[in-house]
């Protein structure tokens, strides 16, 4: 079958995946010409991981899923952000350790929930799931996704996995309940 990707968008791209029942081999392929028409490595992850997360709406299986998956790439993405965060340590631009995503990481499995949650909770749970605290409030965790959280307006309120979810769902909705409950009892 063709998988060329020529004048498709990445979500055109795959619905023709779903739609035509390509296999792996195919998708495998479709990923390879993502990577070698890409700027860099940068450019190139965050295109598999835009087309992984158009496929998981359509219930692409784990096995096409993972089809998109590219262990270069990623190995490349990481040494630029490493090289990135030296060369910022250099110009002087240096994130302290505490907001470094292990610190929030350890932080986030040293809270117990059944305390009242303070500020710097809320930052670090902000932190790990990617958003503004004007969003977290409709937030609801089911089924090991999140819903009410859409990054662009207009932008279908469709599922995501978000990394911590991916760890620990359960953790997670206890993390993300607990500090809606403390927002909402003011």
């Amino acid at each position: 079958s063709d998988t060329t990707l020529e004048g498709e968008t990445i979500k055109q791209t795959a619905q023709h995946i779903m739609k035509d029942k390509l296999g792996e081999k195919d998708v495998k392929t479709i990923s390879r010409t993502l990577v070698e028409t890409s700027f860099d490595a940068v450019v190139a992850l965050s295109r598999l991981s835009r087309l992984r997360r158009e496929l998981q709406p359509l219930n692409a299986s784990e096995k096409i899923i993972s089809a998109t998956l590219n262990p270069e790439v990623t190995r490349l993405f990481n040494k630029v952000q490493k090289e990135h965060s030296e060369q910022r340590e250099n110009e002087g631009i240096d994130f302290p350790e505490h907001f470094s995503l292990e610190s929030v990481k350890e932080r986030l499995d040293e809270y117990d929930v059944s305390n009242i949650s303070d500020k710097q909770a809320l930052a670090d749970v902000m932190i790990m799931l990617c958003i503004r605290l004007a969003k977290i409030k409709n937030l609801r965790i089911s089924n090991g996704a999140v819903t009410g959280y859409a990054k662009n307006r207009g932008q279908q309120d469709i599922p995501r996995v978000f990394r911590l979810l991916e760890k620990n769902g359960e953790r997670a909705k206890q993390l993300l309940t607990w500090i809606q409950d403390n927002i909402c009892s003011g």
